[in-house]
């Protein structure tokens, strides 16, 4: 029985062993149900959550379509994609199983006929990855996972994680496949310090529960990101083009585990907002973007944050998609080669210096801005800060936003916060 040519998950190889391979998955989507039954691999429960998920079940070669609903009563043909997942439920005895979706969707996927179907974003993580093939039994997954985590005990680079559940990939046929058995690990240069994260226990809708310094992060109501929703933000002429005052100022990068940011002392320069200057304090990228425009994410976000004399916070925000060169990476380019190359050696929160870096290729934009009132989007979630969104979408290259995640670990390479509810804010524009 031959694998068909499908569409699988994207992953980077991170580290190969005789016996497992540590991989960096990106974020997908799934289709999952609960498993009738309390064994994963039972023949009868198996066989009918996989036809919930895919109607056609005489094609158990998976080149048949998923099913969906999208406001017609017919449904919407999809295109199969591989891995199947089976795995148990962290909190209940129960087995789930998920069809990986088309990532041509997004986060626009259609709704399932099904009811006992969910759709869920699986965000980005590192996991423990060890091939077999056969028929299996609940018994051997155990065995299997067993002996993979005993022999992650011995890795000094990578440790599974204390909530870490094992999933079954299957690659072919519903019984007769290439499996892989994965287990989430973390990178041994992960800090303990800090104790938020961007998926599982320590992810954004646990952030307000992590500390009682993070408590706005679930009980505010002014919280950032958000999606612009172009038709409905306000014009206001009153709002004239941001004055940036900026120049060539000596700089430190830093890798502060959760971002890699730029700091800057007070000759950086200036922005003034509504009269008010604040100054440049640091910036920051974000990988993909935060905020959404209609619903769109792009490939990163830049945060430029100001402070102003009262203790006021303004943030300037760039959002770049992938094409041409970005002129200012140029600058930092041997820098972030730098904290990658040094890797576990590097003191986490450590500046090392750049020297001269000039800032006046970002004001490039300054005349085309949303605003609205919002929140620090990474713990204390801090409100109260006036967000500024560049209008004109900027270019990088693939390899310039590669560079700048390359020295983050796990899940803060995809460091972004879902959007957040408005909660009656206004968001106003200043052109037309």
């Amino acid at each position: 029985m031959s694998v068909p040519d499908l569409e699988t998950v994207p992953f980077r190889v991170l580290k190969r062993e005789a016996e497992y391979e540590i991989r960096e998955v990106e974020s997908y989507y799934v289709a999952e149900t609960t498993m009738p039954g309390r064994s994963g691999f039972d023949f009868n429960g198996s066989s009918q959550s996989f036809n919930v998920l895919n109607t056609t079940s005489e094609q158990m070669e998976m080149t048949a379509p998923v099913f969906t609903r999208k406001g017609e009563p017919d449904g919407e043909k999809m295109d199969m994609t591989t891995p199947v997942i089976t795995k148990k439920s962290a909190n209940e005895n129960k087995w789930k199983m998920s069809f990986v979706m088309p990532s041509k969707y997004g986060p626009d996927l259609p709704l399932p006929k099904d009811p006992s179907v969910t759709i869920k974003e699986v965000p980005a993580k590192i996991v423990a990855v060890a091939a077999f093939s056969g028929l299996v039994t609940d018994d051997d997954i155990s065995q299997r996972e067993s002996r993979l985590r005993e022999t992650l005990q011995k890795d000094s680079q990578f440790r599974v994680k204390d909530d870490s559940v094992v999933e079954i990939a299957q690659k072919s046929a519903i019984f007769v496949a290439l499996l892989c058995t994965h287990i989430l690990v973390n990178h041994a240069c992960d800090s303990d310090g800090v104790i938020f994260g961007y998926s599982g226990s320590t992810g954004p809708e646990h952030w307000g529960s992590l500390s009682p310094n993070f408590t706005t992060c679930s009980k505010g109501t002014y919280q950032s990101p958000i999606n612009i929703l172009k038709d409905d933000a306000v014009y206001n002429p009153k709002l004239e083009p941001l004055e940036m005052d900026y120049t060539a100022a000596n700089t430190t990068i830093v890798d502060n585990v959760f971002n890699i940011a730029l700091r800057y002392n007070d000759t950086a320069g200036t922005v003034k907002v509504d009269g008010k200057k604040y100054k440049l304090r640091q910036l920051h990228w974000h990988s993909p973007s935060e905020h959404t425009i209609n619903g769109q994410r792009f490939a990163v976000e830049l945060h430029m944050v100001h402070h102003s004399d009262d203790g006021n916070i303004t943030v300037i925000a760039v959002l770049y998609r992938h094409g041409k060169p970005d002129p200012f990476l140029f600058q930092i380019k041997d820098k972030l080669a730098a904290l990658y190359l040094e890797g576990c050696k590097a003191e986490k929160g450590e500046p090392l210096p750049v020297g001269l870096v000039d800032m006046r290729e970002l004001k490039k934009g300054a005349d085309r801005y949303f605003r609205y009132a919002g929140s620090l989007t990474a713990p204390p979630c801090t409100e109260n800060v006036i967000w500024n969104i560049f209008g004109e979408i900027r270019e990088m290259t693939k390899e310039q936003a590669a560079a700048l995640r390359a020295p983050l670990h796990g899940s803060y390479r995809h460091n972004r916060r879902p959007t957040q509810p408005l909660n009656g804010r206004t968001v106003q524009l200043n052109y037309m």
